[in-house]
């Protein structure tokens, strides 16, 4: 009868601390969801207010593209939260928009030099070399001025921040792939820093590609921070680089804690499952401080025009019009993607005709 009693009574004790913990999980979950709803409401009102003054289509459909970042982020990770086992697949979704937003951010930079008071459709690449030309020449930040030559601000330069940026494009959604299918195959262990798993490597290789990419950035905002001044282009990178830089740096440090034990599975929920649901519930928080942040970086009220209607289009299609990522991508590629577009002469009309006959040129050499 004791030994019954003593069984019954730690059954009874599992019991408790398996709802206990189910409690907890159910208020986490509820409170990560309201800061996602606090961060959605006001990314969608933000993206709203830049419908009904859209006049800059060149230059809004990169902001609103942005501005996507935090709705997409919020929900993903807050239905991660209640979708443990399909988490990895959720999160891919949220990685791959991460890569679009870098290259953005680039093509943001690049229409703000290139953009016309005339017109509002297209970015004249000619007025982005005519100031990289002003510059003639970059060194590379400290300490890799002393490892490399001065960079010469010219096509060249311009194209390889195109490249350093679309690399990231690329590799983001290839080691997500990477590790689903090592997930599936059961080497991935996420959340752990172990030689004989993939998390590792697919840590290491997306870190060193942000960098990359991140490196990149800052080289084209040196060469044009003269021109780039009025625009305010400082906070808009501070908001982006914040959101990567908190979601990776903090990934690895709950990794640490999860190799220190400190982090370890709870009830039903595995290790692993606990360290991807502290990341997401982390990132719902921080969306509701991001979306705050890109009221005042990504303000429509640059583009208000009293007594101007704004331009009525298809708003979906202009925002996710991925056209100018994929011209990019055949200018810096020795392969054309087997696309319907025309690079570099549908996708942009310049009007001056020295420009359209480079382009005519360059066309003719993809092909």
């Amino acid at each position: 009868n004791a030994e019954y009693m003593g069984t019954a009574v730690v059954h009874l004790f599992r019991l408790l601390l398996r709802s206990l913990v189910m409690g907890l999980l159910l208020w986490v979950w509820t409170v990560a969801g309201f800061f996602s709803f606090l961060a959605l409401i006001v990314s969608c009102h933000q993206m709203y207010c830049h419908v009904t003054n859209y006049h800059r289509p060149v230059l809004q459909r990169k902001i609103m593209g942005i501005l996507w970042m935090v709705p997409i982020y919020a929900i993903s990770s807050w239905l991660s939260l209640r979708f443990v086992n399909e988490a990895i697949y959720l999160d891919m979704i949220r990685d791959c928009y991460e890569a679009y937003v870098i290259y953005l951010f680039l093509a943001l930079m690049v229409a703000y030099i290139g953009h016309s008071d005339q017109d509002h459709e297209y970015t004249n690449e000619d007025k982005v070399l005519k100031v990289l030309e002003i510059k003639t020449s970059i060194a590379h930040p400290w300490p890799f001025n002393y490892c490399f030559r001065p960079l010469r601000c010219d096509r060249s330069f311009l194209r390889a921040c195109k490249a350093g940026t679309l690399q990231f494009v690329v590799l983001k959604p290839a080691t997500a792939l990477m590790g689903i299918f090592l997930e599936w195959r059961g080497v991935l262990d996420e959340g752990h820093m172990r030689w004989d798993r993939g998390y590792l490597y697919l840590s290491i290789v997306r870190n060193f590609s942000v960098t990359l990419s991140m490196y990149f950035l800052v080289l084209f905002y040196m060469s044009t921070k003269e021109a780039l001044t009025p625009y305010k282009p400082v906070p808009k990178f501070l908001c982006i680089k914040s959101v990567l830089f908190f979601s990776f740096w903090q990934s690895v440090a709950i990794a640490i804690l999860v190799k220190l034990d400190i982090i370890h599975e709870a009830g039903a929920y595995t290790t692993e499952n606990v360290s991807v649901s502290i990341q997401n519930v982390l990132i719902c928080f921080e969306m509701f401080l991001a979306a705050l942040a890109h009221t005042y970086a990504f303000s429509y009220k640059e583009f208000e025009v009293g007594g101007m209607q704004a331009k009525r289009r298809p708003l979906l299609r202009d925002v996710f019009d991925v056209s100018d990522v994929l011209a990019d991508f055949n200018e810096i590629s020795p392969v054309v993607l087997p696309t319907g577009f025309q690079p570099k002469v549908v996708a942009v009309k310049n009007r001056d005709e020295r420009s359209t006959k480079r382009q005519t040129e360059e066309y003719t050499r993809l092909v």
